[in-house]
């Protein structure tokens, strides 16, 4: 970037320079976001298929969804430590240690968990993804059809979970950070959502935490509502 011998930012230029504001350019560059990346990482009108999901994970093998339910290979995959994925899954929950199937409620509102399927008959309306009991492969918990035996995962669940990740590691935000934000200032239709509207949300959050050095659920609390979903008693 020939920018940086110059030591100024493309925000920082555009702020000297601009006659009108692009705000969704503003907050992208704030973020430090190409708009390649950004392309890539906001949520699609378009349905979703399995190359567009593959080709996001980098996939090249069959049988995408059996695969990558196995946790190793989707560690391997996304380079991801058993603590993230850990993270990616419960985030601050309390996990009782004799057994992590023992778990505090709230991991159906996670952004990774919502708007997987619109039709409230669906087993995949309210639930999340947890690991299986010998910790080998992931699988659904069905909320709306608790009756459901059925415990493959939606392809859209891994959409969601690939934009995510991604979002959160190109912008620095932890798991639960990135959750917190979409969770409570970034609903659509009640569905937390990655757009390039709430996408100027995210910005504004990540500009007073790094200004008034508060913590990211401290200014989610002032511009939304204070939340203890997702995180332990302690926190």
């Amino acid at each position: 970037n020939h920018l940086k011998h110059l030591g100024i930012s493309a925000r920082e230029l555009r702020r000297l320079f601009a006659t009108d504001t692009d705000y969704t350019t503003v907050a992208r560059e704030y973020l430090g976001l190409s708009q390649e990346e950004l392309d890539a990482l906001v949520e699609s009108s378009d349905e979703v298929t399995e190359d567009s999901v593959e080709s996001a994970y980098g996939y090249t093998g069959s049988s995408f969804i059996s695969n990558m339910s196995t946790l190793s290979t989707f560690m391997e995959t996304t380079d991801l430590e058993a603590e993230d994925v850990r993270e990616l899954l419960y985030q601050k929950l309390y996990i009782d240690p004799s057994g992590h199937s023992i778990v505090e409620d709230g991991r159906e509102s996670f952004y990774i968990n919502r708007g997987l399927d619109a039709n409230v008959e669906s087993i995949y309306y309210s639930g999340y993804v947890t690991l299986s009991t010998d910790e080998i492969t992931f699988e659904w918990k069905s909320l709306s059809d608790e009756s459901s035996t059925g415990t493959t995962l939606p392809l859209k669940w891994f959409d969601r979970a690939s934009r995510f990740v991604r979002f959160a590691q190109k912008t620095g935000l932890s798991f639960s950070e990135l959750d917190h934000i979409l969770r409570y200032c970034c609903q659509v239709n009640d569905i937390p959502s990655i757009n390039s509207d709430t996408l100027l949300i995210i910005a504004q959050v990540v500009y007073l935490h790094k200004t008034f050095e508060q913590p990211i659920d401290t200014i989610v609390a002032v511009l939304s509502s204070i939340s203890y979903t997702g995180r332990t008693n302690e926190d």
